[in-house]
Formats: structure tokens, sequence, C-alpha cells
């Protein structure tokens, strides 16, 4: 991975204040737990941090506001829940088995574990993914702050998670470099900006990235085999990089294919705006477990509105908890399936990603935040200015 969709929760803050459950009837959830002390009935909570973009605190805080949990059980079973923040501390609530939930349950499958998914509701676009960070008894004054020793029992109060933001960072910077632009042009060579050779140009602030009008040999979505990737210079090839340092990020997987589009006729005043752009996604598979965040893709310019202009793509990946199908759903725990979220490039995927802006031109881009944008902007079939 290069570099860092929105680094949102990097530094832990204050714990934030828990919520007690009034009643927890776990004979009638559970009629054939053998008691009540087989079960646990907590409230759930996470920490935060900062960021790292453009971002400020308190409006990613105030974009976050629904959230999924899955407890990976002992037994094998699955107990999900999942709600919209209303209050801004984003607490809700679970019943599940005691048991240790010592975070395995995370990879490949093994043993038990918890994980939380963070987002935005309207759209599910993904933000974050949350680990156990803490741990608080009814009857004990003593937290445990060790997720190598996550043990839920019966007279377990709470359960705090700590978030870990999805990250990139489309910038002017090329090569490979860990401060480089985690949206790049692989081929054709001339157009390379993953080489250092090749530079990634500006516009009002914002990245702009140069590929020929179309390529050699006329490529179209339907003339390639998946999972076939080649890097040369028979295709305009993109990659977008999407980082999570979180472990758990491979307890996602794809939900179908994901799709790269051009997601609006956009009013560029300098060049004419182009529709009509699509990729054919090549990297990962469909289906496929997230082991990283890189996403590969040929350019298809076949039914592009026009030769020459600029346009905006953006990614859509839909991605599923990967550990099963079937989740035991709170509150009433019959079995359902759990959410499918989105990674996108931004907050708002219909307009350009200007990463960490200081300034930009707001009349030549409408006035839009670059910083929340999540399209890149493509130069197709125009030439660079010289270099300086």
């Amino acid at each position: 991975m290069k570099k860092a969709l929105f680094a949102l929760f990097a530094v832990p803050l204050v714990l934030l204040p828990v919520i007690l459950l009034a009643t927890c009837d776990l004979y009638k959830l559970f009629p054939n737990a053998d008691d009540k002390q087989s079960m646990a009935c907590l409230s759930i909570n996470f920490g935060g941090g900062s960021t790292s973009r453009a971002l400020t605190t308190d409006l990613a805080q105030a974009k976050v506001d629904y959230y999924e949990v899955i407890f990976k059980a002992p037994n094998g079973l699955c107990y999900q829940a999942e709600w919209e923040d209303t209050d801004g501390t984003g607490s809700g609530s679970i019943t599940i088995p005691v048991g240790n939930y010592t975070g395995v349950g995370g990879t490949n499958g093994a043993g038990a574990g918890a994980v939380m998914f963070a987002g935005i509701g309207d759209g599910k676009t993904l933000l974050a993914i949350g680990t156990i960070s803490s741990i608080e008894d009814y009857y004990s004054p003593i937290i445990n702050s060790d997720p190598l020793n996550a043990i839920i029992k019966s007279t377990t109060k709470s359960v705090t998670f700590m978030l870990t933001a999805l990250e990139n960072d489309v910038n002017d910077t090329n090569g490979s470099a860990t401060d480089a632009s985690s949206f790049q042009i692989l081929s054709p060579t001339a157009y390379s900006t993953d080489s250092s050779t090749h530079a990634i140009y500006k516009e009002g602030g914002f990245p702009l990235f140069y590929i020929p009008a179309k390529s050699p040999f006329g490529y179209t979505a339907d003339n390639e085999i998946r999972p076939l990737y080649t890097k040369d210079d028979n295709f305009i090839t993109g990659q977008y990089l999407v980082n999570c340092t979180n472990a758990l990020f491979a307890s996602l997987k794809l939900s179908g294919d994901w799709s790269v589009s051009s997601p609006s006729s956009y009013n560029f005043l300098t060049h004419t705006g182009l529709t009509g752009v699509v990729g054919a996604p090549r990297k990962p598979e469909p289906n496929a477990v997230l082991a990283d965040g890189e996403f590969i893709f040929h350019i298809d310019l076949s039914g592009a509105s026009a030769n020459t202009g600029y346009c905006l793509i953006s990614i859509d990946a839909p991605v599923v908890y990967a550990l099963s199908p079937t989740v035991k759903k709170a509150p009433s725990y019959a079995n359902g399936s759990p959410i499918t979220w989105h990674i996108r490039g931004g907050i708002d995927n219909a307009n350009p990603d200007g990463g960490i802006l200081e300034e930009w031109d707001q009349v030549e881009y409408n006035g839009k935040y670059g910083s929340l944008g999540g399209a890149v902007i493509l130069a197709v079939g125009l030439t660079p200015p010289p270099s300086p």
C-alpha cells in the first residue's frame, strides 16, 4: 500500500459515556439458553481520533452516523446489531453468548472475535473499521483494556471499539513513495504516473491525470477475460488504493463486482465535460476477500461523449462481512444478512477529490470542496503542460 479515505479516528479520544440497558430479558430472547449466566447483555461504544485530511473532526463525526457490530461467538454463530446514531454518541446494544472474543475471528474464519463497521447510513459509505479496545464489568472498577484478552462475562457492562479509518490521498505526487497519490495511471508508459519521471498536473488545486484519447487496440470492457491483468501499453490502466491499517479489513469481502463509472456531466469551464467513460475492473475479482485495498481497472473510452476533454471517474466497491452470510440480528436475533457497505473514493462521489486542499478555485469547480469529493479528474486526449 502506498498511502493513506478519511483518517477520522486514528488516535484515542476520551471514551464516550456508557448507555446502560434498562431491561434485558435473556430468557425471552434466548429460550434455549441454560440460564442467564450463559449470555451477556452489553452496551457498545466507540473511541475515536483526529483527521489527516481537510475534513475536520466535527465534520467527520457528523458524517459518521451508522454503525454495525458483529460478534462471532465461540459457538460459531454470528450476532449482529446495527443502529443509526441519533444522539452523537455512537452507542448501541447487543446480547451475545459469554466467552472469549479475542479478535482472531476477524481473519481466516478462525475462532471467535468481533468487528465494528462505521460509516454514512444514507448509501452505506464505509469510513472506518473497529476492534475491541476495552471491556467494562458491572462489579469491577478495573476496565480491561487488553484487546488480546477480550473475555465477555455475564456481568460485562460494556464493550468499547477503537475505530481505524479507511484512508486515501489523491494528490499530485507521482511515483511509489509513501506520500504518492493513491490514484495512479499505470499504463500506457507515456502517461504512467506511477513512474517517478511522469508528473501529475493540477488545475484549480485539483490533481489532473492525463490519458490518451483511446488505447492503441481500442479496448472495450468485454474483450478480455478476468482475472488477467498485465501492465502494458495496450491498455489504459488505472490503480486506486484504499488503505486501512486495521487487520480486520480482511473480514470484508466484495459483494459481487465493483465498478468504475463517470458519475455525472460535470461543468468544467476550460474543457468539454465527457460522459460515458467507464472502468472495467481487473483486481480484485468478484466476491474476493479484501487482503488489501488495491483496485486495478482498465479505462474504457468507447462510449465517451467526445474524443477529448475532462471527465470524472469514481470507484464503488460493495463489501460485506466475509465470515458468514447469515447473522442473528438484534433485537429479535432472527436470522438475517449483514449490511452491504460501499467503499468509495469519498463522501461525495459525484464531485472531484482535491485531496488535502489549502486553496482551490471555487468558480472553476462550482464551489465544491474537493476534500469531500471522491471522483478523480481525467484529462482525455489532451496535451499536458510543459514541465516547469
